[in-house]
C-alpha cells in the first residue's frame, strides 16, 4: 500500500503513517503495526497531538477525527453541518494544525475556509476564510490566539481568534500561498 505521509510521536519511539483507507502507529524498534484507524474515505493529513495522546485526521470528503493514540478509539468526528462533499478530490490542499494547549484545532481542505474547532465541545469556534478562493494552509501562534492563512486569493491574512476578526492582510504575493510559517516568538511570520 502506498504510504501518503509520515510524522513522528515526540517521545521518538512511534511513528504515524497514512494512505488511502488508514492511518497506522508503528513501533519503531520492532517495525511491529500496533495499531489501524481505518477510514471510510481517502485520508489526506494526519497529525500526532504534541503531547503524543492523540491523533488528528482528515478525510478527502471533510470529516476530521480525533483519535486516541493508545486504544485506536475514535474521540471526536467534526464537520460543518451542510458542509460534506463527497470526495473532493480537486481540493488542491488539506491540513490540520493543534492548538499548543491541545484544547483546539484548525482543519482545511473545503472550499469555505478554515474550521477552528473547540475538542471539549465539538463545536466551531470560528470559519476563516479569505475575500476569494479557498485556505491551502494555515499556521497556529505560540500564543494559541492567533492564526495565519494562505489561500488562493495570493493572501496570508493573520487572524484573532477572539471575535475571529482579521488584523492583518499580508497580500504582497504573486501566486497561491501553500505554505506559511510562525516562528517560536511569533513575532514574524514568514
Amino acid at each position: 500500500r502506498e504510504v501518503s505521509g509520515l510524522a513522528f510521536f515526540g517521545e521518538g519511539t512511534r511513528a504515524l503513517t497514512w494512505s488511502v483507507g488508514a492511518a497506522v502507529i508503528w513501533d519503531l524498534e520492532s517495525g511491529a503495526a500496533l495499531r489501524s484507524l481505518p477510514h471510510h474515505s481517502p485520508l489526506r493529513v494526519s497529525r500526532v497531538f504534541p503531547s503524543g495522546d492523540r491523533i488528528a485526521t482528515r478525510t478527502e470528503d471533510g470529516w476530521t477525527s480525533v483519535w486516541d493514540a493508545e486504544s485506536g478509539d475514535l474521540l471526536r468526528q467534526l464537520m460543518l453541518p451542510g458542509r460534506r462533499r463527497p470526495h473532493a478530490r480537486h481540493d488542491l490542499a488539506h491540513g490540520i494544525e493543534v492548538f499548543p494547549s491541545e484544547s483546539r484545532l484548525v482543519a482545511w481542505g473545503r472550499e469555505g475556509g478554515a474550521e477552528v474547532w473547540n475538542l471539549d465541545t465539538a463545536t466551531v469556534q470560528c470559519v476563516l476564510s479569505g475575500p476569494q478562493g479557498s485556505i491551502t494552509t494555515a499556521r497556529v501562534f505560540p500564543d494559541g490566539e492567533r492564526v495565519i492563512t494562505g489561500g488562493m486569493d495570493h493572501l496570508a491574512i493573520v487572524w484573532s481568534l477572539r471575535g475571529c476578526a482579521v488584523l492583518h492582510y499580508l497580500p504582497h504575493h504573486d501566486r497561491v500561498i501553500f505554505a506559511v510559517a510562525v516562528l517560536a516568538g511569533g513575532d514574524v511570520v514568514a
